[in-house]
This record gives C-alpha cells, sequence and structure tokens, in this order.
C-alpha cells in the first residue's frame, strides 16, 4: 500500500511503516490547514490589508478604541479620537508608542507637552503619567511593547 503525507510518500509494505500512523498525520495536517483557516475568518486583521478609516470611527463617543493584537508582552490598538477631546491622565503599564496615522494630537507628561502630527511617532517609558488631546480629529497607533 501506498500513502500520501503531503509532498511525502511511504510504502508501509516494504518500510513497516504503520499506515494508521500516516493516515494519523494526514489528518492532522488537514485539522491544521482548517485551524488557520478558521483564525482568518475569526481575526480579521490577519492576513489582511486593513485601512484604518474602516477599523475605528468617533461615531457619537469622543475616542473609540479598537484592539487589533495582543499577547503576554504588548498590543497594538488603533484609536480614533474626536477634535478637543481628552483621554484623561493614566499611567502605561509598560513602554509605548504612538503613531499618528491621520490628524493632531498632543501627548502631555507632567510639564512637557509634545505635538504629533500625522506621520510622526513619540516613544515613552512605562510608569509614565500622561494623557492625550486631540487637536483635530485624529487617528492613531498604540504600541505597547
Amino acid at each position: 500500500m501506498r500513502f500520501e503525507t503531503g509532498r511525502h510518500y511511504a510504502d508501509a509494505a516494504n518500510q513497516k511503516i504503520n499506515p494508521s500512523a500516516i493516515l494519523h498525520i494526514g489528518t492532522l495536517n488537514s485539522k491544521l490547514r482548517k485551524v488557520k483557516n478558521n483564525l482568518r475568518k475569526e481575526n480579521f486583521m490577519f492576513y489582511n490589508v486593513l485601512k484604518a478609516k474602516d477599523i475605528v470611527s468617533t461615531g457619537a463617543d469622543k475616542f473609540e478604541r479598537k484592539l487589533l493584537m495582543e499577547n503576554d508582552n504588548s498590543s497594538l490598538n488603533i484609536i480614533a479620537i474626536k477634535k478637543d477631546a481628552i483621554i484623561d491622565t493614566h499611567t502605561s503599564v509598560c513602554n509605548a508608542a504612538v503613531y499618528v496615522l491621520d490628524g493632531t494630537i498632543e501627548l502631555h507628561f507632567d510639564a512637557e507637552k509634545f505635538r504629533v502630527e500625522k506621520g510622526e511617532i513619540l516613544m515613552f517609558k512605562k510608569d509614565t503619567e500622561h494623557k492625550v488631546v486631540a487637536l483635530e480629529d485624529s487617528k492613531f497607533l498604540l504600541i505597547k511593547i
């Protein structure tokens, strides 16, 4: 008998390979492909080109945050914020970077404030108190690392 597993072939009679083991590997590969395809459907951000305008918008809210990806040590968020809206003072629990996709925001750290415009990035260390003020309707990526 000849069994196919992916691109590999085995002749069970000549190589004394247990045919059920080969079939099991083939079944496992098939199940893994199905899981990967389901992950693609459930997690639209993977293997997909995304447009910031389609992911998040403020609507009636002053700001909206959408979590794109997260693991134990990092996360990627996209945030839309309306002009003059403020994200109140809070403390970052890890190092972070803010990359402005559209508009202009100000980040306030104690006595310092930084104006960050479209295409610019600002990084800051964990345990830093800060707040965000939108100088115009804006969207930005928050990368926690």
